[in-house]
Order: C-alpha cells, then structure tokens, then sequence
C-alpha cells in the first residue's frame, strides 16, 4: 500500500489502518520480549521485562494516537462529490483533526484563497469561533495574517464557496502563500 497524501479524501481511512496495524505490532514485540524473557529466564525479574516496559511507553503513545484517527468520521462521499464542482481554483484539502488544548475539530474540508481560510466542520460545536482563533493565532506565530472561518452548515459552506470561486484569480505570490499556509494547516492536523 503507497503512501496516501494527508489532504486527500482517503486519508483518515489509510491512518486508521496504519496506526492500528503500528500499534498492534509495538504491543506485540514489547508482549513477546516479555513472556520470551519469562519462559527462558524462568523469572520476570530479567533485563527481557525493562527493555518490554520501556516498549510499551512507545506502543501506548500510538495507542493514543490510533483511538484519535478511529474516532474521527471524515466527510460523507455525498459531500465530496458536491465539493468537487467548488475546488477548481481554490487550494483545498479534506478530512483535517485540529486539535487545540480542549478539542478535536473535524473539518472535512478546507479552502484557502488569498489569505481566506473556509472550512466546515460538518458536526455542530458550541465553540468553533475557538477554532477560528486557534488557527489563526498558528498561523499569525508563522508571520501570516489570515481570515478564518469555519462553518457547520453545508448550505452556509457552499454557499461561501461560490463566493470565493468568484474572486479574481490569485496571482503566483499569493498562491504560494496560501500553498505555505495550507502546508501549516496540514501540520495542525492530525
């Protein structure tokens, strides 16, 4: 299986798979040195049982980071395919996890255009002008100033994507900028 793209609509499922199949086999080799060290030392009391504690540190952290990308839903095959009349001109990217310190935002989508950052989260938050602020004060540390905004109504979304769909044609400075800026986007997310 090849690498799959973070940004991409497949993302989140091929995760889901790595970092499961990742975990299992850190349990596993920490679990085997173990039991190994058990059956041959014929005590627990072996260097096989430290250098399996200290495996388990690593597997635990993945375990973490598996339940993160399991919980996650991604967007519905129905909203992509409407996405795609939208994305002509638009740097986009799907199925992001931003994480601040309180909560995982799912934002199956998101656009940028001349400094404009468009996402929808799809599920209802009470606080998604957090979201907002969370982004955009990462992305004022990297020395960009941006307009977030984040809808939880598909219709409001693609609503705002008509709109920027409209806008004059960026020219090549600004598109590398929102290319920079979407880069950082993407390692916000999980």
């Amino acid at each position: 299986m090849s690498k799959v793209k973070q940004g991409s609509k497949e993302y989140l499922n091929y995760q889901k798979k790595v970092e499961t199949g990742k975990t299992i086999l850190m349990f596993v080799i920490s679990l085997t040195l173990f039991f190994s060290g058990w059956f041959f030392m014929k005590t627990k009391a072996n260097a096989f049982t430290i250098i399996s504690v200290l495996g388990i540190l690593p597997a635990s952290n993945s375990a973490v980071s598996m339940i993160m990308y399991l919980k996650a839903k991604g967007g519905s095959e129905s909203f992509f395919a409407k996405l795609d009349s939208y994305k002509k001109d638009l740097i986009h990217a799907y199925n992001f996890v931003i994480t601040t310190r309180d909560l995982a935002y799912e934002v199956p989508s998101v656009v940028v255009k001349n400094s404009f950052i468009c996402g929808c989260t799809i599920k209802e938050y009470k606080e998604k002008s957090l979201l907002e602020a969370h982004i955009k004060d990462l992305l004022a540390k990297n020395g960009y100033v941006v307009t977030v905004k984040m809808f939880d109504k598909e219709a409001l979304y693609f609503e705002e994507l008509q709109k920027l769909t409209t806008l004059k044609e960026s020219d090549e400075e600004s598109m590398q900028r929102d290319l920079k800026i979407m880069e950082i986007l993407g390692r916000l997310s999980l």
